[in-house]
């Protein structure tokens, strides 16, 4: 569209908006600002990556540790990765081999749970601030086995947390997905 022909007057003021001084400055400032955002997003990711690959052994014990914890079952993962560009401008954690089963695994010899892969995409300003968001979750390759026996055992329990968590320290997550995940439930 030419401005001219929607408003003559609205053209006359823009133009006269894009060479005055104080617009050049304001454009500036914006050009910079917007440099120092990027630069900074740059430096916190690099920062991040760096960390979660020096510590990786570490920061796994600390998640299964805290998994394990959180449910009635015995937690194994079998590797960490961060990827800064699958979730832009959010990091996912991609853990490998999950796997999640009940104290009688060596008698009914079912898992809960086995994924291939889980993505964790986490709010990138929420770890700087200390307090991790989840924003989504995503089951990949994997199965999922509920299950009630004659004798009227279940692995539901499992999924129960085992103790209360404390008001406000919650995890919530706002979505959670399955891609090629398997369900069985036997009763």
């Amino acid at each position: 569209y030419n401005m001219r022909m929607i408003n003559p007057r609205l053209s006359i003021v823009l133009k006269n908006a894009k060479s005055s001084p104080n617009f050049k400055k304001g454009l500036k400032i914006f050009k910079i600002l917007f440099t120092v955002f990027v630069i900074l997003m740059l430096v916190v990711w690099g920062g991040l990556s760096w960390y979660v690959h020096h510590n990786k052994e570490k920061l796994l014990t600390i998640i299964q540790t805290n998994a394990s914890e959180k449910f009635q079952g015995n937690v194994e993962i079998g590797g960490m990765e961060i990827n800064l560009w699958n979730s832009f401008p959010n990091i996912t954690i991609k853990l490998k081999s999950i796997s999640i089963s009940d104290s009688l695994i060596d008698i009914h010899h079912r898992k809960l749970l086995e994924a291939k892969n889980v993505f964790v995409h986490v709010k990138t300003f929420s770890l700087i601030s200390g307090n991790p968001k989840i924003q989504k979750v995503t089951l990949s390759n994997g199965s999922i086995h509920l299950f009630t026996d004659t004798t009227g055992y279940s692995n539901h329990y499992v999924l129960e947390s085992k103790k209360k968590t404390k008001k406000g320290k919650s995890l919530t997550i706002n979505q959670f997905s399955f891609k090629d995940v398997k369900f069985v439930f036997d009763h």
